[in-house]
């Protein structure tokens, strides 16, 4: 797991802590009531929590409470929507670019419903070339940032040289003969060249960033003299645009390409899933039969459709879905957690590469359970 991810910090926060999973920007963000909505459902909610309290804990909550109110009172959020953990030793935001379900929770840090969240949104490379320059950008929750640009530099003073001192010396020279037709397969070469350089530049981007996909934009020429030398790893992962969108803003590429790359997203997830449907090798879609194998570490890859309430053994930490009210094994009554519960320290550990799936995908996996998995071919002790 890279250090960025919030997932470890927060779950390793010290508790009793106070999670608020809040919508701090409607729809009309230039609108501002005087007594703001989420204040007003911060109230009502804490109102309501409090009563299942003891005298303890009542205090401490109430701590929290007044201090997440402070907070969001002198607020201008800029996010849709926020994720704030408040103890007595911490306090951690996490700004949020899609509305949530507004809840409040008390004791240990409520991680789960934030997984779906932080794992939709994987992130893509945009790399817009014309015959001027490569700019490289990285999209990522809902955000366009550019990396870095790449001025194209062809000196073509030599040759004109060269072929003015050719035309001296003939008698006759037609507009566009030999000559002309050299310079331009020299100003050609030069643009094979630098394209070259560029799908390299992509690739290290995409490797070090950990780029679920690359979009390259331009005219056709350009863009195709790119992908030709893009590694055989990432061309699978490659989308072409044919638009020469040299000059365009960053705010009017986003908007423009943001539906292609959500298309991208979504076709490339119903392509997982039927691919995980109809192998007959290394694939399960058992949800019973992935639970247990996910708790074994023989899981590489989880798709995931839907929340599951499974029972978990407090002492062996063994779940599943089965109804049983005890455990087989350590005899102790088992307790109910959430599948989300269940991956937050199998994520903090980084041992597999889990997807929450949406629309088409998600309800093409649901068929099967809603839950699918790839078997890795060395088992890895998976962190339950």
């Amino acid at each position: 797991m890279s250090p960025e991810n919030p997932l470890e910090t927060c779950a390793g926060l010290p508790w009793p802590v106070l999670t608020v999973y809040v919508n701090t920007s409607g729809q009309d963000a230039t609108r501002h009531p005087r007594v703001r909505p989420e204040r007003t459902w911060l109230l009502d909610a804490a109102d309501a929590l409090r009563r299942s309290l003891s005298h303890r804990d009542k205090k401490l909550f109430e701590r929290q409470v007044k201090r997440v109110q402070r907070f969001l009172e002198q607020r201008h959020p800029a996010e849709r929507a926020l994720v704030i953990f408040a103890g007595n030793e911490s306090w951690h935001l996490i700004p949020l670019h899609l509305s949530v379900k507004n809840e409040l929770y008390w004791g240990k840090p409520k991680i789960d419903p934030l997984l779906p969240l932080l794992n939709t949104q994987r992130a893509y490379g945009l790399v817009v070339v014309d015959h001027m320059a490569a700019r490289y950008f990285e999209f990522a929750q809902a955000k366009l940032q550019l990396i870095r640009r790449k001025q194209f530099e062809i000196d073509a003073s030599q040759w004109k040289r060269k072929e003015q001192a050719r035309v001296r010396s003939e008698r006759m020279q037609k507009p566009r003969g030999p000559l002309r037709d050299i310079y331009e397969r020299r100003v050609e070469a030069q643009y094979k060249r630098l394209c070259h350089l560029v799908a390299g530049e992509a690739a290290a981007i995409a490797k070090q960033r950990e780029l679920a996909g690359v979009f390259l934009v331009g005219p056709d020429r350009l863009i195709q003299l790119v992908r030709e030398k893009i590694p055989h790893s990432l061309a699978a992962r490659t989308v072409t645009v044919q638009e020469n969108l040299g000059r365009t803003s960053a705010g009017e590429l986003q908007r423009r390409l943001r539906p292609l790359l959500d298309d991208y997203a979504q076709e490339r997830q119903r392509s997982d899933v039927k691919l995980l449907q109809t192998s007959d090798r290394a694939a399960v879609t058992n949800p019973d039969e992935v639970l247990a194998l996910l708790q074994d570490g023989r899981i590489r890859t989880l798709l995931v459709a839907r929340d599951l309430t499974l029972g978990q053994c407090p002492k062996c930490k063994r779940a599943s879905r089965a109804a049983d009210r005890v455990c087989a094994d350590c005899g102790l009554p088992r307790e109910r957690i959430t599948l989300g519960e269940l991956l937050v320290p199998i994520l903090a550990a980084g041992n597999v590469d889990i997807e929450f799936l949406n629309g088409d995908a998600a309800q093409l996996l649901l068929r099967t359970g809603g839950l699918g998995g790839w078997l890795r071919t060395q088992p890895v002790a998976a962190t339950v």
